[in-house]
């Protein structure tokens, strides 16, 4: 346990050096969030029901000298069921502030969301915004590994071809790993 402290402190302290070194830059990011629930007994006839999710972002941007951070984002949500494998894909960008400590706050707006629900239904023609809150801890002077809390509201205007306003929204924690250069 004393290591565990340890490292933790020793990673806090180094964080003004990362930011100091590294901080500005083109940064490479991937946010992740991998979620599996099974269900059985005597309410589900059919068997075992399954719902396994795996939720990414993956960022590409810049961050300014003075902690600004814009870029652009590609989001994507997979699951997999017990009945079908409905999926969720959205591009977009992001603007922000990350500050020397190592936490930040992105506000993202999504140009273009399409979610495939299963079968022959899609919703098409989405758009939204989001935001990201996190921490991220430099391992060395060009790599870190953080964790975030993800929301995002997607709004759509079709199913399949006719005009119907749909919205998603959801909030997530997720994993970050990322690079500098």
């Amino acid at each position: 346990m004393k290591r565990i402290l340890l490292g933790l402190l020793v990673s806090l302290l180094a964080t003004p050096a990362f930011a100091a070194s590294a901080g500005s830059g083109f940064h490479v990011g991937l946010s992740a969030l991998k979620y599996d629930e099974a269900w059985s007994g005597d309410a589900y006839a059919t068997g075992e029901q399954k719902d396994n999710r795996t939720h990414f972002d993956l960022k590409l941007g810049y961050l300014f000298s003075n902690s600004v951070y814009v870029g652009a984002l590609y989001s994507n949500l997979s699951r997999n069921t017990t009945t079908d494998s409905p999926s969720r894909t959205a591009t977009g960008l992001s603007v922000g502030y990350h500050a020397a400590s190592g936490l930040y706050f992105d506000v993202n707006y999504f140009l273009q969301a399409e979610y495939n629900v299963g079968g022959n239904t899609t919703y098409k023609e989405g758009s939204g915004f989001g935001a990201d809150f996190g921490y991220n801890i430099p391992m060395s002077s060009s790599f870190y590994l953080g964790f975030q809390l993800s929301y995002k509201s997607l709004t759509f205007k079709k199913i399949n071809t006719i005009s119907s306003s749909n919205t998603q929204t959801e909030l997530a924690p997720m994993f970050n790993l990322g690079f500098v250069f």
